[in-house]
């Protein structure tokens, strides 16, 4: 273990945005002495799981605006620390190279996961970085000149501790939220509810849509209060499921609908399930068919079949023969009917976490604590969490190379050739 007199950097975590914290840190100081500590036998267990097993590692369009939580001035900053473009470059230069999906998604040409973690542990490597594994940090504590670390094996002296422990999402993977806990001891500036993001939602027991799962549909999702404000909006697939309904579109609404709800807020989901103004409905439904002939290829015919009959309607009918009354709930329902989620899936199933340390709460400039110099802060433990396509691991390969960097330069160098004799 490192003595009191000799302390270096710590780095909390070997997830994504640990791993990348200690590689830009070793690199930016290559004589300071950086260590990740990570609480189970091995590294990198969510990255692992990201994409289905793929890697969705960021987008080519990486904006503040893909992201919630704080203020998109704050996440440029940030952003900034390790661009989309820096990031491709990074991994290239362990043999990932990516090629574009879908809405700009970005994966390792091998479709493996692995291949990407093994690229942050070879380029850690090649920085001198030290591992240590089933190492659970249990207390955080600010002494003279630095911090001591509480863990399951014993005590560790730090001149600088980079918190990068993730959030409370998959918490099978080790990301259970307990190293929030050190900031409360600390009286650290915390938004709660921690809250799931990115997650599905249950619809109520026998409602129509739950008879069609594998159903999925483009469709814009409105956070709309009685008012009328419009609090948030998502576009994209809307997969129907067994238990409720899942897809872009919900996952990226998924945290503003838990907020809201947290703040007592009363607002409802309203989908606009296909491109289709008034006079374009009108015009579809002359003549003498019926509403499935006279609607075909607008949607999936069980699901035109569903919102028929939500509308009140049968799809034997003949639009020419419907009343005014029946022509708006026809068209309301199509373009703005309810979706009444009701519970998320909750943490197990979550992608990330919506909560965390204010981003307001640190220099912009590192990610240090203003109220508790030598702390930093990266990845999930940040109250920013972007929406589904690649903007979290964006975020964590940012963040982490932030922390980093300025980490390991406010470190002071015992050892000139530490990381050139552990290389």
């Amino acid at each position: 273990m490192c003595t009191r007199n000799e302390p270096g950097l710590f780095v909390v975590g070997a997830g994504p945005a640990g791993l990348m914290a200690a590689i830009q840190a070793a690199r930016q100081q290559p004589g300071c002495r950086v260590t990740v500590l990570e609480r189970g036998p091995r590294p990198g267990r969510k990255l692992l799981l990201s994409g289905g097993g793929r890697c969705n590692l960021s987008n080519t369009i990486v904006r503040p605006a893909d992201f919630a939580g704080a203020e998109p001035k704050e996440i440029d900053r940030v952003l900034r620390a390790l661009t989309v473009e820096q990031t491709l470059r990074f991994f290239a230069e362990s043999g990932v190279d990516c090629y574009e999906e879908d809405a700009g998604k970005l994966f390792p040409t091998s479709d493996r996961a692995g291949d990407v973690l093994n690229a942050l542990l070879k380029q850690a490597r090649a920085a001198g970085v030290r591992l240590l594994f089933e190492e659970c940090v249990l207390q955080v504590l600010p002494v003279a000149g630095g911090f001591v670390l509480r863990c399951s094996n014993g005590d560790y002296s730090a001149q600088r501790v980079i918190l990068a422990c993730g959030g409370c999402s998959l918490p099978r993977t080790g990301s259970d939220g307990k190293a929030f806990g050190f900031l409360r001891q600390l009286k650290l500036p915390l938004n709660e509810p921690l809250l799931p993001g990115l997650v599905p939602f249950r619809l109520p027991a026998r409602h129509p849509l739950t008879t069609l799962s594998g159903v999925t549909q483009e469709v814009e999702l409105s956070l709309v209060l009685a008012s009328g404000k419009v609090l948030a909006r998502s576009r994209g697939p809307l997969l129907l499921t067994h238990q409720g309904a899942s897809g872009p579109a919900v996952l990226d609404l998924s945290r503003h609908v838990l907020v809201s709800r947290s703040r007592g807020e009363h607002a409802v989901i309203r989908t606009r399930w296909c491109l289709l103004d008034r006079e374009d409905l009108e015009q579809r439904l002359q003549g003498a068919k019926s509403l499935a002939a006279q609607l075909d290829g607008l949607l999936p015919a069980r699901l035109l079949d569903c919102l028929l009959r939500l509308a009140g309607l049968e799809s034997t009918q003949q639009g020419s023969q419907l009343k005014r009354e029946q022509r708006r709930r026809l068209y309301e329902e199509l373009s703005a009917g309810e979706l009444p989620l009701r519970s998320d899936l909750g943490w197990s199933v979550a992608k990330v976490t919506a909560g965390g340390v204010p981003l307001s709460a640190c220099s912009l400039k590192s990610l240090e604590l203003k109220d508790q110099p030598g702390l930093y802060l990266c990845g999930e433990m940040l109250d920013v969490d972007g929406r589904e396509g690649g903007f979290n691991l964006q975020w964590a390969w940012s963040s982490g190379t932030m922390a980093g960097r300025a980490a390991a330069s406010a470190c002071v160098i015992h050892d000139p050739d530490f990381s050139r004799r552990n290389a």
